[in-house]
């Protein structure tokens, strides 16, 4: 109850021998009440759902829908806490979160829930643009995460959103992974499948051809040299051949040795040279004589 009036007066003139009263007039406050319901996809729904409510009165609830009574007047605002229908998300709280209830009056909450429809995540693989099947670890990472270790393969019930595949090991033999493709992330829509296709290729060997010259003129012998590149060989001779190398960037590097009494002027046609694959690069020292200028 609140006090309305204070009667005759508040203020009054007490006589000589004489007496005053003061009456205070409360009276019964009207008392508010907050309805709170929820809908899946639009219907109205009962169950089990955790929330709470903030205002001149805190309450909490653990079903719907549910009735609380003989609440202050005031502004009040509900807060989803969990539960709710299987497989279904809180979209909004209409008409609003917060709301202001009048003494004597009422407010509904509603927890708007839809259903998360979920879709299909595939994983395939091509050989050199043709199928392939066979052992390799992958995985998926987004709403839903997960790994396999073949192709084909195939996600199920999986949440819409975006999703990340990433290529572990594995795969056709002697190939290497190309690309993925449309895109190794890719958006999964509602009831909707995306599809990740890994690219392999094969990888075919390549070989490399060490050679000399002197002054022009082949010349074969002792020589320390490096090749540096996807594989590292060493050679103590000339000529050499290195086979089944990988495709890729190889640099020659020159240690020491060569002709007696010459020095290296150049490695023909470039120190660093590109490998394709089944194809072949040649790196030649090329040696010159020391000239000694007659006394």
């Amino acid at each position: 109850a609140t006090l309305a009036s204070t009667t005759p007066s508040p203020t009054q003139t007490l006589s000589s021998g004489g007496t005053i009263t003061f009456t205070f007039n409360f009276q019964t406050e009207a008392t508010s009440t907050i309805y709170v319901n929820a809908n899946l996809d639009g219907y109205p729904w009962s169950g089990q759902v955790r929330y709470s409510i903030s205002g001149p009165q805190d309450s909490s609830g653990s079903s719907v829908p549910t009735t609380f009574r003989n609440l202050p007047s005031g502004s009040y605002k509900l807060y989803y806490t969990s539960g709710g229908p299987v497989g279904a998300t809180l979209e909004s709280i209409t008409p609003s979160s917060k709301q202001s209830v009048s003494p004597g009056g009422s407010k509904s909450f509603t927890m708007n829930f839809f259903t998360q429809a979920t879709g299909t995540i595939y994983v395939t693989a091509t050989l050199d643009g043709v199928a392939w099947l066979g052992d390799v670890r992958y995985s998926v990472s987004g709403p839903y995460s997960g790994a396999k270790s073949y192709v084909p393969g195939s996600f199920l019930n999986c949440p819409t959103g975006t999703y990340t595949l990433s290529y572990s090991y594995g795969g056709p033999a002697g190939a290497t992974l190309g690309s993925i493709t449309p895109s190794a992330r890719q958006s999964l829509p509602a009831g909707g499948s995306i599809t990740f296709n890994l690219n392999f290729y094969s990888q075919v060997a390549g070989t490399i051809h060490v050679n000399a010259t002197l002054d022009g003129s082949p010349w074969s012998g002792q020589v320390s040299y490096t090749i540096h590149g996807p594989r590292t060989h060493s050679g103590t001779t000339v000529p050499q051949s290195f086979g089944d190398l990988p495709a890729g960037t190889y640099t020659l590097s020159y240690n020491y040795g060569g002709p007696a009494g010459a020095t290296l002027e150049t490695i023909a046609p470039s120190p660093r040279q590109s490998l394709s694959a089944g194809g072949s690069i040649t790196f030649r020292l090329n040696f010159a004589t020391l000239y000694v200028e007659p006394y």
